[in-house]
């Protein structure tokens, strides 16, 4: 794992194409902007998990499980 130290304002690039910037940090919690075009999938790892769990007792296709991300993806986003 690559460890990087940032203040607020400052960013980082992944890929060329990734462009992740600190927002703020305040107590305990970071604000993270990410950068990335739209046909690049950013989830949290906690919704990731999640869909893991439902996948280890259903017997879904690969393309069910793209959707279903999909929908998750735009439940993100309005929060």
């Amino acid at each position: 794992m690559l460890v990087i130290s940032r203040k607020p304002g400052q960013s980082f690039v992944i890929s060329d194409n990734i462009v992740i910037t600190i927002i703020s940090i305040e107590r305990d919690v970071v604000k993270v902007g990410i950068d990335a075009s739209k046909d690049i999938r950013v989830l949290r790892s906690e919704l990731v998990d999640r869909i893991k769990d439902s996948m280890k007792n259903s017997v879904f296709k690969e393309k069910d499980m793209n959707s279903l991300l999909k929908v998750l993806k735009d439940e993100n986003k309005k929060l």
